[in-house]
Parts: structure tokens; sequence; C-alpha cells
């Protein structure tokens, strides 16, 4: 058992030094996503909001809807279990970022700063 331990553990301590720091993954944590970017929900007094559309569905941004803007200042819908919109659905930049901390139209990634 210890041999095994032992190899596991030095296994670990390998894996665990290829990870030097956040900034270094390919994906984001979210801890990550919640510290460097901003979610919000769309209001009536929003008009720019409402303005602007999504750059991965191109469906303008309506009242209600949970949008992110990112560090570069692209912004995106941002959809959860408890949504009642069809808009955006397929678009979630939550699930992109766990993939890849890039935005996905300027590749600059979320920690930027």
């Amino acid at each position: 058992l210890s041999q095994t331990l032992r190899m596991w553990y030095t296994s670990m301590v390998a894996c665990v030094m290829h990870i030097v720091e956040p900034r270094e993954m390919p994906f984001a944590t979210h801890d990550m996503i919640m510290a460097n970017t901003l979610a919000m929900t769309v209001r009536e007094e929003d008009s720019g909001l409402q303005r602007e559309t999504c750059p991965i569905c191109f469906e303008a941004f309506c009242v209600g809807e949970k949008v992110r803007r990112l560090p570069c200042m692209h912004l995106f819908h941002v959809v959860g279990e408890e949504t009642e919109s069809e808009q955006g659905r397929h678009c979630n930049i939550d699930r992109h970022l766990t993939r890849d901390k890039q935005c996905p139209v300027c590749k600059t990634p979320i920690d930027i700063m």
C-alpha cells in the first residue's frame, strides 16, 4: 500500500507542477468567471443593452434576460435553468468559458487583468 500511495503522490505532484498559475489553464473555473466578468439582467431602463446583439446568436438582448460582459466588453447571453426565454438558449457564454477561457469573438482571455 505504501508504494502505491507514494506512486500516487508523486504522480499528483507532477500533475500539479504543470499548473503553475491559473492564467496558464486553458479553461475558466466558476470563480474565475465570477471574478473577471460582469453578470446582469437586462432592465427596461437599459436601452443601450437592448440595442446590442449577442455576437453568437445575433439576437437582441431583451428585458429580463441574463447577460454577461467580458473584460473585452463583448456581451453574451447567460442561460440558466430558470430562464423562461427561448432566446439565446443555444449560446450560453458560461458553458463556453468552462471549456475555453477566451472570448469567442476576439480571443481575449477573461483573466487578462
